[in-house]
């Protein structure tokens, strides 16, 4: 091949590849702009939703890999690659990643439904999994949380999803019940009367939501009463600790006796 030879061939090589790369730069960069407005769109009509930060930001992440992913295909298929077989790989791939961390998909999976359900929230108490604390983290493997003696518990989220849930904190009210007994000596509408007034007298009581305050039982020593009273959901400790200890002084105070469990013994000389 002489040099005038030589010359047209590697300008025909360098204007072909020249605008391949062209095109591959214009795809890029079209791509690039379309992805960042794709993100900015998604992003807006989550927030707008109020969709849960963490899976608004997962969403979008995915998004932006996938479409780079098609991006760079589209630049590979300017270069003349075949783009076929590469799809058909990463399917293969992404069947046999899968099958080997089906586990954690199955937490990923958990997250997922527990961000888009909301079963609980941040802060609420929930028994769930075998344990019973404060929520502190959700997340889309696990979640954190904080056991009333303040230990730090982390759930897979699938174990989480899979069990019945009990959000003790779920709304705004919760109901006290307590059990009282008096001894069988003792008047019992004047103990029913006393534990009644004594209830409504609590500030943290709900008088609207009314009172129970009724013989439930029988017992071996005494004559139990089940008592229940309403209050708000961040009272429920300070009416529950409150109403027991006013009863009892109340019912002491009315000489209405509070028995302990005994036995009569009787001997045969």
């Amino acid at each position: 091949m002489n040099i005038e030879g030589m010359t047209s061939y590697v300008s025909a090589l360098l204007l072909d590849y020249g605008m391949k790369i062209v095109g591959a730069v214009i795809i890029f960069f079209i791509g690039s702009v379309l992805i960042g407005k794709i993100r900015e769109i998604v992003r807006r009509k989550m927030r707008a939703r109020n969709v849960d930060v963490t899976l608004r930001r997962f969403t979008v992440s995915a998004i932006s890999t996938v479409l780079w992913i098609l991006v760079v295909l589209a630049v590979l298929a300017k270069f003349g690659v075949e783009i076929a077989p590469m799809i058909a790989g990463l399917g293969v791939a992404g069947f046999a990643i899968g099958f080997a961390v089906q586990g954690s998909l199955s937490n990923f999976a958990s997250g997922i439904m527990l961000i888009i359900l909301k079963p609980f929230k941040l802060d609420d108490l929930i028994e769930a999994g075998g344990e019973l604390g404060v929520v502190k983290e959700i997340g889309l493997m696990t979640c954190v949380l904080a056991t009333l003696d303040n230990q730090k518990v982390i759930i897979p989220n699938a174990k989480l999803f899979g069990d019945t849930i009990k959000n003790i904190t779920g709304y705004d009210t919760r109901r006290v019940d307590m059990s009282i007994g008096i001894s069988y000596d003792s008047d019992i509408t004047a103990a029913q009367e006393i534990i009644t007034s004594t209830l409504l007298e609590h500030p943290d009581v709900l008088k609207e939501r009314g009172t129970t305050v009724e013989v439930v039982e029988l017992a071996d020593s005494s004559v139990n009463f089940t008592v229940r009273a309403w209050c708000k959901t961040e009272n429920y400790w300070n009416v529950f600790f409150g109403c027991n200890k006013n009863i009892k002084y109340a019912l002491d105070k009315a000489g209405i006796e509070i028995p302990f469990p005994q036995m009569t013994v009787w001997t045969k000389n």
